[in-house]
């Protein structure tokens, strides 16, 4: 992960605006307010002018317009800031665009993004508020079918480096519920040009203990063909729906892999919360954590992340 980049700077300032300006250039509870209403005011005008150009351009593609399907097109602005005990501070801003198309998408998928896909990334660095992906502009068209009980994804992807490079993804997703528990078998298969070939699995158990509150046990593994890596990573995790604006989550996951022969490289203790801060516009998540790695002979190392997130 690389180290701040100065040509985020605009980024992360206008981040810091968004969160200090009403603290800091409000004299009073009126201009408060006044600053307040404008912010909405504005994120609106963004929002409106991207889900307008999203339904255009899926009216044009597919002929159809259905009011009843929601277009979950999105534009994030996202900073992230992360520290374990003896290391050093990592930090990184990116922007993340999805556009969706939900009338095209009844077969088909299309998907741009500023993100790189996450396969290549190791199990244990793809949740609990990790950093966002390397910048890679991309796009591609899914084919989307059912087969069986499996909802099945084929997608090529373009990435616009220089020279190009591709990306393939083949998905398959399934669910059983039987009473209180939920079981969600994934696979996924993918190629990329400059990393090789790869797949994953995972099959996780849900028990519904309440309204609120979710047993999850994790059951994850991936192999990378270029690398010869075969890791695993599973454990329980607790998911908590604390109110409209607030989720949290504690688990304790076990991650080994198989360089130099199988063993288990560490496990971690971590505990999660997200937060709406301000009405679905401002997303802040916290992750202090606790790992044990046997490169420090499994001694604890104490850790902390923290994401924001600002939604169009």
């Amino acid at each position: 992960m690389a180290i701040f980049r100065a040509k985020d700077a605009k980024v992360s300032l206008f981040l810091l605006i968004c969160i200090g300006s009403p603290h800091l250039f409000a004299e009073s509870e009126g201009a408060l307010k006044e600053i307040n209403k404008k912010l909405i005011n504005e994120q609106k005008q963004i929002s409106e002018g991207i889900e307008d150009l999203a339904e255009r351009l899926d009216y044009f593609l597919s002929g159809k317009r259905d009011p009843k399907k929601k277009n979950e097109t999105y534009l994030k602005l996202i900073g992230f800031a992360e520290l374990y005990e003896g290391g050093d501070l990592r930090t990184d801003t990116a922007v993340d665009f999805s556009l969706r198309l939900p009338n095209l998408e009844e077969n088909w998928q299309l998907m741009l993004s500023s993100v790189e896909p996450q396969d290549f990334n190791s199990l244990d660095r793809r949740r609990y508020g990790t950093a966002p992906g390397a910048r890679k502009y991309g796009a591609g068209l899914g084919l989307v079918k059912k087969l069986g009980q499996f909802q099945t994804l084929f997608q090529p992807r373009l990435i616009f480096t220089d020279p190009f490079q591709t990306f393939y993804l083949l998905q398959f997703i399934s669910k059983a519920k039987t009473g209180k528990w939920t079981i969600r078998p994934e696979f996924r298969f993918f190629a990329d040009s400059e990393k090789g070939t790869g797949q994953s699995g995972a099959l996780y158990f849900d028990f519904e203990m309440n309204n609120k509150l979710i047993f999850q046990f994790l059951n994850e593994e991936q192999y990378l063909d270029l690398q010869n890596l075969f890791s695993t990573n599973f454990g329980p995790q607790f998911l908590y729906n604390y109110s409209s604006r607030t989720g949290m989550s504690t688990a304790f996951t076990f991650y080994s892999i198989s360089r130099q022969s199988y063993h288990l490289d560490h496990y971690t203790l971590n505990f999660s919360v997200r937060h709406d801060l301000y009405k679905k516009i401002l997303f802040l998540q916290l992750t202090p954590s606790l790992r044990f790695e046997k490169q420090y002979e499994f001694k604890g190392r104490a850790g902390y992340a923290v994401a924001l997130e600002l939604v169009f």
